[in-house]
């Protein structure tokens, strides 16, 4: 009997530290002129519930102090994701708006989806300067790359 209730015992911790945290969300706030106002964004992986994901989004979205106030105001979850990547693309030059996010299975897919988000936005004449972003994955086996800073209009 004691056997029993030590592998239950041991059952019920495994199960309660659980699987690897796989919960993630991208926020974003994009004006209409993004060359004019930037854009702010946010995400979180790795997280333990959508909620909890969603929330840390949002409040890395509305930091006033990594974009403008008309950036910010528009924060919101674009998207909630399990177990795969996001990332961010930009054309880095001040007042232009390429500018781009993706998710993906993968790190070079959700690296491709933001990229061709930020082709599709940055105009004809910019497009060879979009660049990807950070980027992350809400698997234990990321290759973490730390945030850039948000597109700021000059």
């Amino acid at each position: 009997m004691d056997r029993h209730r030590a592998a239950i015992s041991w059952l019920c911790l495994a199960l309660s530290t659980g699987p690897a945290l796989s919960e993630g969300a991208v926020a974003v706030g994009v004006p209409e002129h993004v060359e004019k106002q930037g854009v702010a964004q946010g995400f979180s992986v790795r997280a333990r519930t959508v909620a909890d994901a969603q929330a840390t989004a949002l409040s890395y979205c509305r930091d006033v102090s990594k974009s403008t106030e008309a950036a910010v105001a528009l924060c919101k979850i674009v998207r909630v994701f399990h177990d795969q990547c996001v990332a961010f693309a930009l054309d880095p030059q001040p007042g232009t708006p390429g500018y781009g996010w993706g998710v993906g299975i993968d790190k070079e897919s959700a690296i491709a989806n933001a990229m061709a988000m930020c082709l599709a936005t940055a105009g004809g004449d910019r497009q060879q300067y979009c660049r990807a972003g950070s980027s992350d994955c809400d698997r234990g086996s990321s290759n973490e790359v730390p945030l850039s800073p948000a597109l700021r209009p000059h």
